[in-house]
This record gives structure tokens, sequence and C-alpha cells, in this order.
């Protein structure tokens, strides 16, 4: 067993060996295991919810990437757009009639 900047690293036979103990050491640290084939890695093991945080991550970036390339190709609505746009979705009274 190895570790460095990548997470604790372990070959398969060894993981396959001490699962429940390096599974357990994973819950709530944050961490990543790295299992190995032949001394190259092969797999990456975190816990759910560092799974969870990383394609959320993922998820807003690729949301924030296609926002930047609808602003470069001029996909862009003005905020009165948007605010007559969901008066009249949701039924609601326009500010100058109240």
């Amino acid at each position: 067993m190895t570790s460095d900047n990548q997470g604790e690293s372990v070959s398969i036979d060894e993981f396959k060996a001490r699962a429940e103990d390096l599974l357990g050491r994973l819950t709530g640290s944050g961490d990543a295991l790295v299992l190995t084939r032949d001394g190259e890695p092969a797999a990456i093991v975190v816990s759910p919810s560092t799974f969870e945080a990383l394609t959320e991550r993922a998820r807003f970036i690729a949301r924030y990437e296609r926002g930047l390339a609808d602003c470069e190709a001029g996909r862009l609505t003005d905020h009165e757009a948007v605010v007559a746009e969901m008066r009249k979705e949701f039924g609601l009274a326009d500010d100058a009639a109240s």
C-alpha cells in the first residue's frame, strides 16, 4: 500500500482482502482509494458523499460552461423580458398596474 497526493493506493488483490477496513476508512473522510493492477491505476474508489459532491461540482461546471457559450454566441435575454415572461406564466400582476 502506498499513499500520495491522489490518495491511498492498493492493489486489487489487497483491496479484495481488506475491503471492509479500507471502505470503512473512506466513509466521511473525503479521501480516494486508488486500486492498481500491475502497478498501474485501474480504478478510484470514493465514498458516496464524495462521489455526490464531485458529480454536483461537474454538473455545475457544465452548466457554467453552457452559460458562457450562450453569452459568447449572443443568446441572451434581458432582465425585463425575463420578468415579463414570468409574470405572464404565473399570472402575476404587472408592477406598473399595482
